[in-house]
């Protein structure tokens, strides 16, 4: 598998932490409970994206020409980085904790959220330094380290202390405190590993302003296109928040966790591998850019598609074991969903692509042109369609955002990102669908739970067999099988 195998599993593991910290959430709060509180989180996610000005990959753009070359260069990037983002969301807190009253009355007409505003408003410094932290320590390729503090830590803390703060605070509260606190420990933490990785790198008798514009020049575009091309994945939440009930708004934001549980193994991947994509594109090696874009994008189709194929065919008996009858209104959103996750994964490693070989601007017309039309689609669609008609815009801006992606790499980077190894992993999923599909209405009978699971092992059984025989590309084959040759290596020679 493309960049660091451990790093890689670090962040998947801590991402599908964070979602199931969020099923939880949405199994104790219950819709009208979830729905409230999910727009706050919703907004939280968008900001710790946004609010650290893009200063992450701004970090780790300069940091991978600077690292090995200019050690003093280093330190004050990253103390401008970390400085600015701590400012940035002070500033962004003090505005929301403001206008919490405002948005919560007027724009959503919920005033229940003033409160959850106002406490999401105090995570806003940890979020933006955290995320620029768990960049840093990335650029010497040490990713683990970012992995346990952003990826780990947080959800995992959070997770805790909701279920001990719960009986004393009730569920809205212990869900703010939790949120709170968990940011802040991981911030911490992050600053740990940095300090650990560059010794005194908080040292620093004088700051060099000379770096500042470069970085903003280069960030704030980037960020700019970052943010909005994440509002096509969270922003539909936002919308549904706006024009729906708190019951509308809580059963969305819940399938969008199971349906975001693929993206997991993609943002690993992303992360894990923007360091070498910009040290690539540093040293012009445009060929070894396409070839591991297209890595990333066929191990995130091997790894993904079985849980979607599995989604798509559970949908009622998923959506009742995780957060039980009261949300069986998204079954059919849901399947909308699933389906735009399944282009999502396909050609998501494109925006990492782009911002590392310095085509932040073309990035962001591309994911301007998509959020306006979201925006436009959702406001036109939510109110008559409600949940069916934000899941229908989600997945058709999914994949608008994708084609238009491809072509922007096509005609600046001169590479397609599918080829025909692609496309045999997708006929793969579909011949696997038509095996698993009858075997999951008999296995219907069995019970939600029991029947599921095995449904679930069937499906991931059957695609393998169908992946191994026909859809694997024969480069990766060989890899895996490397790879698990040395793991069993290691299995029988543990002190090696």
């Amino acid at each position: 598998m493309p960049a660091s195998g451990i790093a890689i599993t670090g962040r998947i593991l801590g991402r599908g932490l964070g979602y199931l910290s969020q099923i939880v959430l949405a199994r104790i709060l219950a819709p009208d409970g979830y729905g409230i509180f999910a727009i706050g989180w919703t907004i939280l996610r968008l900001f710790s994206i946004a609010g650290h000005l893009g200063l992450d990959y701004g970090v780790t753009k300069f940091g991978t020409q600077y690292w090995g070359k200019d050690q003093t260069r280093i330190k004050n990037l990253v103390i401008l980085s970390t400085g600015s983002a701590f400012m940035s969301g002070l500033i962004f807190g003090l505005i929301l904790n403001i206008t919490a009253p405002w948005l919560a009355e007027v724009v959503f007409r919920k005033p229940e959220l003033e409160q959850i505003l106002q406490g999401i408003a105090l995570t806003f410094p940890f979020a933006t330094t955290l995320r620029v932290l768990a960049a840093t320590s990335i650029i010497q390729g040490k990713t683990i380290y970012g992995a346990i503090s952003e990826d780990i830590i947080q959800p995992v803390v959070q997770m805790i202390l909701f279920l001990l703060l719960i009986k004393t605070f009730g569920g809205i509260s212990a869900a703010i405190t939790s949120t709170i606190i968990s940011y802040a420990v991981s911030t911490i933490v992050g600053a740990a590993f940095v300090t650990y990785l560059i010794p005194n790198i908080f040292s620093q008798k004088s700051i060099i302003t000379k770096d500042l514009l470069p970085l903003f020049r280069f960030s704030l575009p980037a960020i700019v296109g970052a943010t909005l091309g994440a509002f096509n994945l969270w922003g539909d939440r936002l919308l549904v928040g706006y024009f729906g009930t708190k019951f509308d708004t809580g059963i969305y934001q819940s399938i969008s966790i199971i349906t975001m549980l693929t993206t997991i193994v993609l943002s690993g991947m992303k992360i894990s591998a923007a360091p070498a994509i910009s040290r690539m594109s540093n040293d012009d090696r445009r060929s070894d850019i396409e070839s591991l874009s297209k890595s990333i994008s066929r191990w995130s189709l091997y790894l993904t598609m079985p849980m979607l194929l599995f989604v798509f065919t559970n949908a009622n008996n998923v959506i009742t074991i995780f957060f039980g009858e009261k949300y069986q209104a998204g079954v059919i959103p849901l399947l909308i969903l699933t389906a735009g996750q399944a282009f999502y994964v396909t050609f998501g490693i494109t925006d990492q692509v782009l911002l590392m070989t310095g085509r932040q601007k073309e990035w962001l017309t591309i994911s301007t042109t998509v959020f306006l039309l979201t925006v436009f689609f959702d406001a036109l669609l939510i109110p008559k369609l409600h949940l069916l008609g934000a899941s229908l815009v989600s997945t058709a801006m999914i994949i608008l955002l994708g084609i238009l992606s491809i072509l922007c790499l096509k005609h600046y980077l001169n590479f397609w990102l599918l080829d025909s190894s692609h496309f045999k992993i997708i006929a793969t999923t579909l011949l696997s669908g038509l095996f698993t599909y009858p075997i999951t209405l008999q296995l219907s009978s069995l019970g939600n739970a029991l029947g599921t699971f095995i449904s679930l092992v069937t499906t991931g059984a059957i695609f393998v067999l169908f992946l191994f025989v026909y859809g694997m590309d024969p480069r990766d084959k060989i890899q895996l099988i490397t790879i698990l040759r040395n793991w069993n290596k290691k299995g029988a020679h543990p002190l090696n």
